[in-house]
């Protein structure tokens, strides 16, 4: 019989060659870093960096793909990608640290990748929505009391939430702003009595800057800021905060929405946001600036967001583009939104921000038995 072998972590493999094969542990230690390989994608490289990397990742074992224009010894930069295990890759770091042509930077950089990248993960916790809103997308009015909305957190914390998520404005596509005083108006009432019954960590979805203060004031937690404008109020509060990548704004953000590479430029976009700040959280925006494919790409993808460093929050609830996969109305996208929190929470994803709080928990349960 032959089959192909796959670990989840070194941790999985050395178990695998010392219980199953037998191995004596001097040879575990030497083999279970070499059943890992990771494709690193260097963006911007220069050509003569290019080539040392080159050189150096294949004397030590690996590989690494570069432009026909670094073989042809050509000023510029371009792209590499590395091909190697962790043990390759950790003496490629050495190597690289005495080498000229920007490569101690690199190193450094390629260092803290790695490192963020392999930074294990708990299961994720669980966000639930509470919609204070007659137009959200999905079950806008349905909590627009302070009775409906308080019985609606109750029930999501009975269901085990682990933060419940307060927003007074709807930010769907094409959606019109509000008031500062109407979102005021809206809010505080229910977070005053839902933080007065409970203590669970409660988030604000905002984006302006007083009502933030507010809530916070209020007992809320977490700044939930869609605009990632938010930063230095969370900073003066010593409270984290969640930035989420948008193209645009919501009244616009789907006319054409374009990227080279969404996830490298989401990933550049929070580099630039999240630099010296403690307590971020990052939510790449699923359906905020993307389209069908963009949206899965993510999906697809979100594992290397991991290189940042950061918790991931991923907001992808009974959205359109579950629809627009299964055919099935906001209301009848339940077994979609649960798939997607299947696949997130074995990817490293950190928070699932999620209508049904209930079957989302229930759905973790299995999964996180799985990997």
């Amino acid at each position: 019989m032959i089959i192909v072998k796959k670990f989840k972590n070194q941790i999985e493999a050395a178990k695998f060659l010392k219980e199953k094969l037998g191995v004596y542990s001097g040879g575990v230690q030497i083999m279970a870093p070499k059943t890992e390989i990771f494709n690193i994608f260097l963006k911007d490289i220069k050509n003569q960096a290019a080539a040392i990397i080159k050189q150096d990742i294949l004397a030590l074992g690996g590989d690494a793909a570069i432009h026909a224009d670094v073989v042809r010894f050509k000023e510029g930069k371009n792209d590499v990608l590395l091909m190697a295990r962790i043990v390759e890759l950790k003496l490629l770091i050495k190597k690289l640290k005495a080498q000229p042509y920007g490569l101690q930077s690199i190193a450094v950089d390629l260092a803290e990748a790695l490192a963020n990248y392999l930074k294990p993960r708990k299961e994720p916790q669980v966000m639930g929505i509470l919609n204070l809103t007659p137009d959200s997308f999905s079950d806008g009015g349905k909590f627009i009391s302070i009775d409906a909305a308080v019985a609606q957190a109750d029930k999501m914390i009975l269901e085990g939430a682990d933060i419940l998520d307060l927003g007074a404005e709807s930010t769907r596509p094409y959606s019109t702003p509000i008031s500062e005083t109407e979102e005021i108006a809206r809010l505080m009432p229910v977070l005053k009595e839902v933080r007065k019954r409970s203590n669970v960590k409660i988030s604000v979805d905002t984006y302006k800057p007083n009502v933030a203060k507010l809530a916070l004031n209020a007992g809320a937690d977490i700044i939930n800021d869609i605009s990632a404008e938010l930063i230095d109020v969370a900073s003066q509060a010593d409270v984290p905060i969640i930035l989420m990548h948008m193209q645009n704004k919501p009244n616009n953000m789907q006319d054409q929405p374009e990227y080279d590479d969404i996830v490298l430029d989401i990933i550049e976009y929070f580099k630039s946001k999240i630099k010296d700040l403690d307590h971020v959280i990052i939510d790449p925006g699923i359906g905020f600036g993307k389209t069908l494919e963009h949206n899965l790409e993510i999906l697809r993808r979100i594992d290397e967001f991991k290189v940042l460093g950061v918790p991931i929050m991923v907001g992808a609830s009974r959205k359109s583009f579950i629809g627009e996969i299964i055919g099935k109305e906001v209301g009848e996208r339940l077994a979609g939104s649960l798939a997607v929190a299947a696949l997130l929470s074995c990817r490293g994803v950190d928070i699932l921000r999620v209508h049904d709080v209930g079957a989302t928990k229930d759905v973790l349960k299995i999964s996180q038995k799985l990997i």
